[in-house]
């Protein structure tokens, strides 16, 4: 079952959206059916593709989050790094087999998975694809969070230089004003600046 391999508009860019999208590759049409309905189910919008070939452009184009759930088969290391330095916005779900997990292992500490689980766990995969959802979203507001308190720090910096200008003017205008009664007075000439 192939849907449309074109890049929905609301993960081409621009401003994060609620909608949660899911790149699926997985050779196996019956379990990327059951995983594709599963998830469909549950408020993802799938793209489904049987390689990593065809939506390979396309992960490196999207800029707003979404997930990249891959079998083990078609995970390329190199192409998953790759994708991985151009977007920073996607989480990775490595599905395996049971035959060798210990060799999905090093993809987890080479930070090039987010996660691994069974094919078949289904309702793993659901945890996954949530908890990456709900990271992304994390990272999203500690970023603005970070943008708004830079731009609080830069405002503060400039009200302080503000205040050292009014601060300097305040006294020149003071000083000023001594000599200005100095000079008017002869007799008390040195008063104003003793007081």
């Amino acid at each position: 079952m192939k849907k449309n391999l074109n890049i929905p508009p609301s993960i081409q860019g621009g401003e994060v959206e609620n909608s949660k999208h899911i790149f699926l590759i997985d050779s196996d049409q019956k379990r990327s059916h059951i995983q594709t309905h599963f998830l469909e189910s549950r408020g993802f919008q799938i793209r489904t593709s049987p390689t990593l070939d065809e939506v390979f452009p396309d992960l490196i184009k999207v800029r707003n989050p979404c997930l990249l759930i891959i079998e083990n088969k078609e995970f390329d290391p190199d192409r998953i790094d790759m994708i991985r330095k151009k977007n920073i916005n996607l989480g990775i779900v490595l599905l395996i087999d049971n035959t060798n997990p210990e060799y999905s292992m090093r993809f987890l500490e080479k930070n090039l998975a987010d996660h691994i689980l069974i094919s078949s766990n289904l309702s793993g995969i659901l945890a996954a694809a949530k908890s990456t959802f709900q990271k992304m979203e994390l990272i999203r507001k500690n970023n603005l969070y970070l943008k708004t308190i830079n731009k609080l720090d830069a405002l503060e910096k400039k009200h302080a230089r503000e205040t050292l200008e009014l601060e300097e003017i305040y006294g020149s205008t003071l000083e000023n004003l001594m000599t200005a009664l100095d000079i008017r007075d002869v007799e008390t000439f040195g008063h104003s600046r003793t007081v």
